[in-house]
């Protein structure tokens, strides 16, 4: 039976790829069947990886499949994620709360440097990151959920980052992703947007169910 391969010895973890359940076409199957969470970005073809259904809402699993696949998650030639890279902007924001993995794979530097090579499926920002800035989760270093919710507020268009904003401002303190804009140029229009995204959710929730949440 198709389960019978989630069970072997390869397969005991939250992130499965082929070899570990003998093959891509067992794991084509359970992919079919439903018995696999699959981790890949809408029109880009068969996942190279996928996540057991009991991690499929898990942030640790999510950056734990990511750091394994790299840009192939997005790309089927894409590139192994840079020694030193953080993931950043959308594709942080995937690993935080879920949802639709972008298209490319968002990546920083955690420090200064020669611009990098460009490389198939990953798209570099030069984020002045600093260590309060950065975490790491499940082997992958990304941008902590408050820079990640002042960079798309700061540097996304208004629609899509209000759209964003919304997705992660239920699982983080507004005033501190402000106090985090307040040390960046030009701030004021995103400070703005999240002040009012924050709202906008507070008054949504005193007259909706609460969100919880996602388990990280």
């Amino acid at each position: 039976m198709l389960l019978d391969l989630l069970r072997s010895p390869g397969a005991l973890t939250d992130v499965v790829v082929p070899e570990h359940v003998g093959g891509q076409v067992a794991f084509d199957a359970l992919l079919r069947e439903g018995l696999l969470h699959p981790i890949d970005a809408p029109g880009t073809g068969p996942a190279p990886v996928a996540l057991r259904l009991t991690a499929a809402d898990d942030a640790t699993a999510r950056a734990a499949a990511l750091r394994h696949v790299g840009a192939r998650a997005v790309v089927p030639a894409g590139a192994p994620l840079p020694s030193g890279a953080v993931v950043s902007l959308q594709t942080a924001l995937w690993v935080h709360v879920g949802g639709a993995l972008p298209v490319t794979v968002h990546v920083s530097r955690a420090t200064a440097g020669r611009p990098p090579l460009p490389r198939p499926g990953l798209t570099w920002h030069e984020l002045r990151l600093q260590a309060q800035d950065i975490e790491v989760c499940g082997g992958l270093a990304l941008t902590t959920p408050v820079r990640t919710a002042a960079d798309l507020a700061l540097l996304l268009p208004l629609p899509v980052a209000r759209r964003h904003l919304a997705g992660i401002l239920a699982y983080v303190d507004p005033d501190e992703v402000v106090a985090r804009l307040t040390a960046q140029p030009r701030s004021g229009r995103a400070q703005q947007l999240v002040r009012s995204v924050a709202d906008a959710q507070s008054w949504s929730a005193g007259v909706s169910c609460a969100r919880e949440p996602v388990s990280r």
